[in-house]
């Protein structure tokens, strides 16, 4: 029979081993900023781009639109979705943008968006005249930077294990 007898260094390096996967289920103040700044980026990229992250343009405005456009004193065809910069920059903007992070068993989970009430009818569109635009669609590329900003954060925290 074999008997395994905990030493003190052992007890601490499980100790210090869950303490490591609790730090992963909770993520610092600094790692959710920098994977926002992340998710905003993408965000505005498509703003920019006028299409989703993979590439799909949004829609032309309508005719109603572009003149309701030049009479308030904007282009009449771009940027579209901007004219005063408000819906933009909510989800854009660090300080405006929507983005709350959930703690949960075995993880957890940031959301990211806008809260302006005008998020339901543009990303989605409406089945009568408005075509959806969707701003939450991140691309490959900002998946691909998400998942290279995760690994190297979890590394970090990896690192702090003594």
């Amino acid at each position: 029979m074999i008997t395994l007898v905990p030493t003190q260094e052992s007890r601490q390096s499980i100790r210090n081993l869950a303490a490591f996967f609790l730090d992963l289920n909770t993520p610092t103040q600094e790692m959710t900023k920098e994977i926002g700044d992340l998710v905003r980026s993408a965000f505005a990229s498509n703003f920019a781009n006028e299409s989703d992250g993979d590439g799909e343009p949004w829609y032309w405005l309508a005719d109603w639109t572009r003149r309701e456009r030049i009479y308030e004193g904007y282009d009449p065809d771009h940027p579209i979705l901007v004219r005063t910069g408000g819906y933009k920059g909510s989800f854009t903007d660090p300080g405006a943008a929507y983005q709350e992070t959930f703690v949960m068993e075995g993880g957890f989970r940031i959301e990211f968006g806008s809260e302006d009430e005008r998020v339901t009818l543009l990303e989605g569109g409406d089945s009568y005249v408005l075509p959806p635009r969707p701003v939450t669609i991140i691309g490959a590329g900002a998946e691909e930077a998400l998942g290279f900003l995760l690994d190297s954060l979890f590394e970090v925290l990896a690192d702090r294990v003594p």
